[in-house]
C-alpha cells in the first residue's frame, strides 16, 4: 500500500515517518513543500520518495496524489480557512479514486462546529471516503514548540485557560498509533479514535511539574480571551492563528475535564508517555 504523508516535516509527520520505518508493507511517500531544503535538513527523509505538496498550492495535488492508496491528512496550524484549502483537496482525493484517509483531528472535535478539524471531518464524510479520525488530546510538544518562545523570552506561559483541565499526550505516541492504524486501516475504519494520556492537568499544574522537575522558574499567567487576542495580535501573530489558539485554549474552560481514553493502551499494548517523563526528556527546553 502506498501512503502519502502530508505535513511530513512537522512534529507529528516526523514521528509518523519514524514509526512507519518498521512497517515493511507500507510504501511511504513524504509530502514536502521545499524538496531541496527538506531533504537536506531532515535525515528521516533519506531513502524515502518525496513529492512536492503544499496545502496552499492546489497545482501540487495531482502529482503528489498519483498512485496513492491512502492519505494521512493533517491541518497545518496556520491554515484556518477550511473551505478554501481543504475542500479542493478532499475533492481531488475523491476524483483520483483514493478511498482511504487517516485524519489527524483533535479530541472533542465532534462537540464544536467552529473547530477547524471538525470542518475537515465533515468534508471527508460528505465525500463518502473511508476514514479514521484520530483525535488526540493536547500535545505535550506544544510546550517545546508553540509556547516555547514566550517561555524563553519571558519565563511565562500566557493563555486564556484559567485552571481548565487538559489531557496531555505525546506526539511520539500519536505517531506510533497513526502508523499502526495506517497498517491496519480496515480493522479500524469509519470511526473516530481518541488518543489520550492518563492524566488531566491544568497549565498551572504542568508549570508546577516543570519547575519541580527541572528547577526552572516559569510562571503561568491566565488572561481573559480578549486580552489574549489583542496581546498576540500586537506581537504580530496572524489573526487566523490567534483565533485557533483561542479556541484550543479557551474551549476547555467551558467544556469541563476531557475524557481519558484507554484506546492507546488497548491498541498499542503499552502505557502512554507521562507528562513527567516528557518534562524529564525535554529538560533543556525549560531552562533559561
Amino acid at each position: 500500500m502506498k501512503v502519502l504523508i502530508t505535513g511530513a516535516t512537522g512534529n507529528v509527520g516526523l514521528a509518523l515517518l519514524k514509526a512507519l520505518a518498521d512497517q515493511s508493507s507500507i510504501e511511504v511517500v513524504a509530502g514536502v513543500r521545499d524538496m531541496a531544503h527538506d531533504k537536506a535538513h531532515f535525515p528521516v527523509l533519506e531513502g524515502l520518495e518525496c513529492r512536492l505538496f503544499d496545502f496552499e498550492k492546489a497545482e501540487t495535488f495531482d502529482t503528489a496524489l498519483q498512485g496513492i492508496d491512502l492519505v494521512f491528512l493533517l491541518r497545518p496550524p496556520h491554515i484556518a480557512d477550511i473551505p478554501r484549502y481543504f475542500a479542493p483537496l478532499i475533492q481531488k482525493i475523491k476524483d483520483m479514486g483514493i478511498a482511504k484517509v487517516v485524519l489527524l483531528s483533535v479530541q472533542g472535535a465532534e462537540r464544536s462546529n467552529i473547530i477547524p478539524h471538525r470542518k475537515i471531518e465533515k468534508l471527508i464524510l460528505e465525500h463518502g471516503l473511508e476514514y479514521i479520525f484520530l483525535r488526540p488530546s493536547y500535545f505535550m510538544e506544544n510546550l517545546t514548540t508553540t509556547l516555547l518562545a514566550e517561555i524563553k523570552a519571558h519565563r511565562t506561559i500566557t493563555l486564556p485557560s484559567r485552571q481548565a483541565q487538559f489531557n496531555w499526550v505525546s506526539v511520539q505516541d500519536i505517531g506510533a498509533m497513526a502508523a499502526y492504524l495506517i497498517a491496519h486501516f480496515d480493522s479500524h475504519k469509519n470511526q473516530p479514535l481518541v488518543i489520550s494520556g492518563r492524566e488531566n492537568l491544568s497549565f498551572g499544574d504542568v508549570v508546577q511539574r516543570i519547575n519541580h522537575l527541572t528547577h526552572a522558574e516559569i510562571r503561568y499567567k491566565s488572561v481573559n480571551p480578549l486580552t489574549y487576542y489583542f496581546l498576540k495580535r500586537r506581537e504580530g501573530q496572524p489573526r487566523d492563528k490567534v483565533m485557533v489558539m483561542l479556541v484550543l485554549h479557551f474551549l476547555p474552560v467551558l467544556q469541563g475535564p476531557p475524557q481519558i481514553s484507554d484506546r492507546f493502551e488497548a491498541i498499542m499494548q503499552r502505557a502512554p508517555t507521562s507528562i513527567d517523563q516528557f518534562i524529564a526528556d525535554n529538560r533543556s527546553f525549560f531552562l533559561s
